[in-house]
């Protein structure tokens, strides 16, 4: 009896003390609570466990321990599995969506005498969802082919007219890459935004 005392104190003993090393070598993170909680319910059941015998309670109470267990990995498969798939449709959202930007893109530059620059594309959302089959707006920054990117000059408290050729010219080529999206791809027109360079 001396002996399984002895030995039921030197292995608490050695739990305690690996715990209390684990916490100390573990940073500030997540995990330290968790090992905390571990070497706790470690502790607890040695503690509980020559109760246990004397009741004749070890073989229910190890059963249950592991049953638990089972319960506890099904249900981390479970949620992981899920959180996998979740990250999964937000990948292939993001390769779509840059998919079809990079197509649009060279439909516009093919189909009108601008280049685009950018295109940003946001879908409609249904559910909380991006739904794919449906676009909400399209952002198009495009500069008209073979011609610089220039700065105006701005003139404040002046006068004079803007009647300046050029953006009358440029009204319309927002007003060609409009139509043909529109067409295109079935959005409002009032849904596209075209920034000229």
């Amino acid at each position: 009896m001396k002996a399984a005392v002895g030995e039921w104190i030197t292995n608490l003993t050695v739990i305690a003390i690996l715990g209390a090393l684990v916490d100390i070598l573990l940073p500030n993170s997540s995990f330290r609570k968790y090992s905390s909680f571990i070497f706790g319910l470690v502790i607890l059941i040695m503690f509980l466990q020559p109760v246990l015998k004397l009741m004749g309670q070890t073989q229910n109470f190890d059963a249950s321990i592991y049953q638990n267990k089972a319960t506890q990995n099904a249900e981390t498969a479970s949620f992981q599995s899920s959180q996998l798939a979740k990250g999964q449709k937000q990948q292939l959202e993001k390769v779509v969506q840059k998919n079809l930007e990079k197509d649009l893109a060279i439909q516009v530059k093919n189909a009108t005498d601008w280049d685009p620059v950018s295109v940003q594309i946001t879908f409609s959302r249904n559910n909380g969802e991006n739904d794919l089959s449906k676009l909400e707006r399209i952002d198009v920054s495009a500069v008209r082919k073979g011609q610089a990117v220039s700065i105006n000059p701005v003139a404040i408290g002046t006068d004079e007219e803007s009647g300046n050729p050029q953006m009358n010219v440029d009204a319309e080529g927002v007003s060609e890459i409009k139509q043909f999206l529109s067409e295109r791809y079935g959005i409002e027109k009032d849904r596209i935004y075209v920034n000229r360079n």
